[in-house]
């Protein structure tokens, strides 16, 4: 099964009633909406091991 996680080249970025951003070299993603808020850290858990 495949989970869940972002790309090793981001820096994620959480802000709180906003969303997720996004950061790598090549530039930013903006992730809008508090879905995001929430899966977000459980994705970077995930893809560091924890």
């Amino acid at each position: 099964m495949n989970i869940p996680a972002f790309k090793s080249h981001f820096q994620v970025e959480v802000f709180p009633g906003e969303g997720v951003l996004l950061l790598s070299e090549a530039g930013a993603r903006a992730l809008y909406g508090r879905a995001y808020e929430l899966v977000a850290p459980l994705w970077q858990k995930w893809h560091l091991g924890q």
